[in-house]
């Protein structure tokens, strides 16, 4: 491996310190420095592990590790490892709760259930532990407009059959999800199953609570955690800022792309500099050809649907997702709109399930667009999706969109050019060109929000610090180029008119 300096630098570090952490830029290599780290460890005899969130993470780094030694797991799968030698999984059976278990189990109806079980998985992948339940809601419902309505509907019982639901798990009378068996896996004494010379954390942005936990339990020499924590856009997720929970640990850069060149790396570092981050990216001097032509990107799969809906050669054009997960939120509304359910389309029972009729989903976009909501709560993807989705609706019927589904299947095996795709979902994608949809533009007065805010050293609100993530994970997909809208410049340019006031520059030096 040919490696710049800076990964040079990362390789040499991480064995002289417990704890590396390296903020490593779009399209910076940090897994071939992972890679480079794992086989000077080989040098050393040193025992590696390497962990990821997810299979198709874990089978590309075991495809670049394969002449390595390095245990690669994946958060879930090293847990459930570990507790299958402890006999855990015995007469236990490993699945997802669905809402009529909760139902029966616990005798309540259907509606009630719903929300307990919502209230549930949020629980799993939060920092509380199995007795803090009462404080985990108590946080949720100040957090979240739409948990709030849950509790609401729900009352005074919530709590209590919370509880119930956790001893019914723990006591294998329902089955045992797999946030449920890492929660107390992290939870237990690791100290006496697990060993390891350096633990590697990939995508160390997209840390929950828990997996930081159990980064910092797994008894070890030193540690890596590599990530880009500009790219943290999982927030609804409960992801933070891995950065802030070690003690004094030693921060490294990747700054040197090998993706894209100067027009791409200026537009970047205006997004970076508006955040306060001091290191800027370099550009490569050969930006790199890619296998994918040309992408659009929007904030939500409706925006997305939307551009479809208006083109023309729509038969040329490619969801980076399943068009049924990408139609699925305004099929749902219209499905209410019209009181027609059918089960055979791809519906989103969770929001079937959160309002009672297509009145109750209208007050609350009311009330989510109303000067009474608060800019300061959580105001997660789910909500953007849902008004973007609820206004789409009004210019479709039902059988327009089922219209537009046969369609889409009919010429899916035509060649294609264009690449539809959310910012969420491009993340580790690579196009030649790219389109930014107007959706991924930020409203002025947030801008000045979250400047004032991270001037004054103020908590910044999360939907905010989300919003411009998005835009620097959709500005960096480009190999050769990109194409903004008038929205998105507009952004660009208020944020490099904000860094370069007085204030700001005084807040840096």
């Amino acid at each position: 491996m040919n490696l710049t300096f800076e990964q040079e630098s990362i390789v040499h570090a991480v064995f002289n310190y417990p704890t590396i952490l390296v903020n490593a830029f779009a399209g910076t290599g940090k897994t071939t420095t992972c890679m480079a780290t794992i086989r000077e460890a080989n040098k050393r005899n040193l025992k590696v592990l390497y962990l990821v969130f997810n299979k198709a993470m874990s089978d590309e780094a075991k495809r670049k590790a394969k002449d390595l030694k390095v245990d690669i797991r994946t958060v879930h799968s090293l847990a459930y490892y570990e507790l299958a030698k402890r006999g855990y999984f015995t007469n236990r059976q490993v699945s997802n709760i669905k809402v009529k278990d909760v139902s029966l189990a616990l005798d309540i109806p259907y509606r009630l259930a719903f929300w307990v079980l919502e209230f549930f998985n949020q629980f799993l992948f939060s920092p509380f532990d199995f007795n803090q339940i009462e404080d985990f809601v108590s946080q949720k419902v100040q957090a979240s407009l739409r948990f709030r309505h849950g509790y609401e509907e729900v009352g005074s019982e919530l709590i209590p059959l919370l509880q119930k639901l956790t001893k019914k798990v723990k006591n294998k009378e329902l089955p045992t999800p797999h946030d449920f068996y890492l929660k107390e896996f992290v939870l237990s004494d690791l100290s006496s199953n697990l060993s390891y010379d350096l633990v590697i954390l990939d995508e160390s942005q997209d840390a929950n609570p828990l997996f930081i936990e159990l980064l910092k339990k797994i008894p070890a020499k030193h540690r890596l955690l590599v990530g880009d924590k500009h790219q943290r856009i999982y927030q609804f997720r409960n992801t933070v800022d891995a950065f802030r929970f070690f003690d004094s640990p030693i921060i490294l850069y990747l700054t040197q792309t090998f993706r894209f060149g100067s027009n791409i790396s200026d537009l970047a570092n205006t997004v970076l500099a508006f955040k306060g981050e001091r290191k800027r990216i370099q550009p490569a001097s050969n930006p790199k050809q890619t296998s994918k032509p040309h992408a659009v990107i929007s904030y939500t799969n409706s925006s997305l649907l939307e551009y479809y809906l208006i083109s023309t050669h729509r038969e040329s054009m490619a969801f980076e997702r399943d068009i049924k997960e990408v139609i699925k939120p305004v099929l749902t509304i219209l499905s209410l709109k019209e009181d027609y359910i059918d089960n055979s389309l791809p519906l989103d029972y969770s929001l079937l399930n959160s309002f009672r009729s297509f009145s109750d989903l209208q007050d609350y976009i009311y009330l989510i667009l109303s000067s009474d909501y608060n800019s300061d709560e959580e105001k997660a993807l789910t909500d953007r999706e849902l008004i973007q989705a609820y206004f789409l609706s009004e210019k479709l019927s039902l059988d327009d969109a089922l219209i537009v589904l046969k369609e889409y299947n009919q010429n899916k095996n035509k060649p294609k050019q264009v690449y539809l795709t959310t910012a969420h979902s491009s993340k580790g994608l690579e196009y030649d060109t790219t389109t930014l949809l107007p959706d991924l533009a930020i409203p002025e007065d947030n801008l000045q929000l979250f400047s004032e805010s991270l001037h004054n050293h103020q908590p910044i609100s999360p939907d905010i610090i989300a919003s411009i993530n998005l835009l620097y994970v959709a500005l960096t997909r480009a190999s050769l180029s990109t194409s903004l809208p008038q929205e998105i410049q507009d952004t660009l340019d208020l944020m490099a008119n904000t860094f370069q006031s007085k204030a700001m520059w005084s807040f840096l030096r």
